[in-house]
């Protein structure tokens, strides 16, 4: 029950079922003492404040820091309700959004730099199941914008040249029908438990469709099991090493362009996907193509769940989805990456020690049940939490085949044996082309045009925000630039980061100078990437 009654000094305080949300005698003062011995030191880039009450707190946290972002996270609509709302983004239970899709959609990569996140204890206390809810819908988001950001840093440059690559070597894309898969569709991963679907998918073989991950590959070749489509998202060389099982085979494949660049291997067509980058947008748009628009989720497993769900209206079921190892074992075998380990084992070095070696490194999270232990990983951690986090109109209709000790509480399970019996008692569907060819796709020449104006377009752009920071010493032409600073994020990440906080804390004139090192470099990267595709023009 929340009764809103007067303090000792006229302000008000919140008491819920006789617990109160802000002092009873001079709540203000609290909020100051408290913003005081909380915000100490750096100014914030962001503050996420957990348990909002009724806006002392945050109204001085956004009169202390103005040019701070502040999220409010509210622990009760009522509290939400009787608060003093200020221009402040803000969540309540029972909004129209989940709080895990709330902080992706307004908590970016760069804002982890600069971030404070403050708790309010009285809150904790009087809603704990709701602040321990917000806790790990928030550290489950802290470890996706991290997760984002190292790929970035490690991929950002690569994905940039492969979707250049891309563009111009691919030949024969594919774009959605009208039409839905009217089976149920089978997605493919390559854990452990994948070993126990194998039979089931050979007397159902006609009776699914099957989607596989790269990695799944060569175990499903190994046992006569075609896929009928692949989705790859992955940069590396090694992503598509995984396929060469499939050299020469006519499968079709779903891949942005961003993706390692290996069409040539298979004989099927390209169903490209946008990730909404820039530089895949950028391309895309001069197709004049339905291309479908999936988000990157850091995991090509999302990916393709995503697009399964757009195309087919009946069950989803996962396999080899694992999240986990099974004891040393995080793959089903053969696997790629085996080729590399097998031949480097030797009487000094054991292929067992290798892979114990592996999983101790990888997965350093021992964790025992009654039925056994098994081990987990930070980046298997923040995957499984993806989809731990399925709101209930997606999860409803997903269905994980003989599931790992990793347990998804919104997704249902079903075995082998029951699957069968279900499946068994359906008569085969004629095959629908989900994917057709696209119609009107630029010839090589045509794209090669494409690929050396964008170029210089972006050339250009970067040239001309060079001599202007330069000549007026202000860094505002590049910070307030959404295109410089959506380069400068794919192209070095890392340099961005320093630049924002070296203009946080130590002022506009060296950050200058480090956002006109970075565009010197960038400009440096599109003139030797021309020159790798041989489309170099004369920049001005």
């Amino acid at each position: 029950m929340l009764e809103i009654i007067p303090t000792k000094t006229n302000l008000l305080t919140a008491v819920i079922n006789g617990q109160a949300l802000h002092s009873r005698y001079d709540p203000l003062k609290e909020s100051q003492r408290f913003v005081k011995s909380s915000l100490t030191g750096e100014y914030p880039s962001t503050v996420i404040f957990l348990g909002a009450g009724l806006g002392y707190t945050a109204s001085l946290i956004k009169e202390t820091f103005p040019q701070a972002k502040l999220i409010c996270i509210y622990y009760s609509a009522d509290i939400f309700k009787e608060s003093k709302l200020t221009p402040w983004l803000h969540w309540f239970p029972g909004a129209e959004i989940t709080l895990l899709n709330f902080l992706r959609f307004n908590l970016k990569e760069l804002e982890l730099e600069g971030l404070r996140i403050l708790k309010w204890a009285p809150s904790e206390h009087i809603f704990p199941e709701i602040a321990k809810t917000a806790a790990t819908a928030l550290q489950q988001a802290l470890k996706e914008l991290r997760g984002s950001l190292v790929t970035t840093l490690a991929m950002g440059k690569r994905w940039i040249q492969n979707s250049f690559i891309n563009f111009l070597s691919i030949e024969r894309v594919l774009t959605p029908s009208s039409h839905k898969y009217n089976l149920p569709l089978f997605l493919a991963g390559s854990g452990p438990s994948l070993e126990q679907a194998a039979s089931l998918l050979h007397r159902c073989r006609n009776k699914l469709i099957i989607w596989a991950l790269p990695s799944a590959i060569p175990y499903l070749i190994k046992m006569d099991i075609t896929p009928d489509l692949v989705i790859i998202t992955d940069p590396s060389f090694y992503a598509g090493y995984h396929l060469y099982p499939l050299f020469n085979k006519s499968i079709d494949m779903a891949a942005p362009l961003s993706a390692v660049h290996c069409s040539r291997q298979i004989k099927g067509g390209v169903l490209l996907i946008s990730q909404s980058n820039f530089f895949e947008e950028d391309l895309l748009s001069r197709l004049n193509l339905k291309i479908p628009k999936i988000p990157p989720q850091g995991t090509v497993a999302a990916t393709a769940l995503q697009l399964a769900m757009n195309h087919t209206s009946r069950e989803i079921i996962l396999a080899g989805l694992d999240f986990s190892y099974s004891d040393i074992r995080s793959h089903v075998r053969p696997n790629a990456f085996d080729n590399f380990l097998i031949p480097s084992a030797n009487r000094l070095s054991p292929l067992y020690n290798k892979l114990y070696s592996l999983a101790a490194q990888r997965a350093p999270f021992i964790n025992r049940t009654v039925q056994g232990s098994f081990r987990t990983g930070l980046t298997m951690n923040t995957y499984s939490g993806w989809f731990a986090g399925l709101p209930d109109h997606i999860s409803a209709r997903i269905f994980r085949l003989n599931p790992s000790p990793v347990k998804l509480d919104n997704i249902q399970t079903i075995d082998a044996k029951k699957l069968a019996g279900e499946l068994s008692e359906q008569s085969p569907q004629p095959e629908t082309n989900i994917f057709i060819p696209a119609g009107n796709y630029p010839d090589r020449q045509q794209r090669r045009k494409i690929c050396r104006d964008l170029l210089t377009v972006w050339h250009h752009h970067l040239h001309t925000a060079f001599k202007q920071t330069k000549r007026i010493s202000k860094i505002g032409s590049f910070i307030n630039d959404p295109f410089l600073l959506t380069f400068s994020y794919y192209y070095d990440p890392g340099s961005l980061v320093k630049i924002k906080k070296t203009l946080r804390l130590t002022g506009e004139n060296e950050a200058m100078l480090q956002a006109a090192s970075l565009l010197e470099r960038e400009m440096d990267f599109i003139e030797s990437m021309a020159a790798r595709l041989e489309l170099r023009e004369s920049y001005v």
